[in-house]
């Protein structure tokens, strides 16, 4: 598993605030799901890292009981899907 690139990594950890996350490969960020924007930027972050061939994003229904809990999951898959139809490399 390729070691990402130090810039990777910084613009994850300015992502992240939960102690017990790892910005480094594989990455546990859980804390990111919480926004699209914050999705979009770690996914943009990290597939723009050279040493990266493949993405594989796992999203469970962690907070789910939260009041915008659905609006959330919804714009976190609108924008993956965006993301996957102009990147189909």
């Amino acid at each position: 598993m390729p070691v990402l690139a130090p810039q990777t990594q910084q613009a994850l950890q300015s992502l992240v605030l939960d102690s017990g996350t790892s910005v480094r490969n594989p990455i546990d960020a859980t804390a990111i799901f919480r926004s699209a924007q914050d999705l979009e930027k770690a996914v943009s972050a990290v597939a723009a890292d050279s040493s990266v061939d493949m993405l594989l994003i796992v999203m469970n229904m962690a907070g789910s009981d939260s009041p915008n809990a659905f609006q959330r999951w919804e714009q976190n898959a609108e924008f993956l899907c965006r993301f996957v139809k102009d990147n189909p490399e």
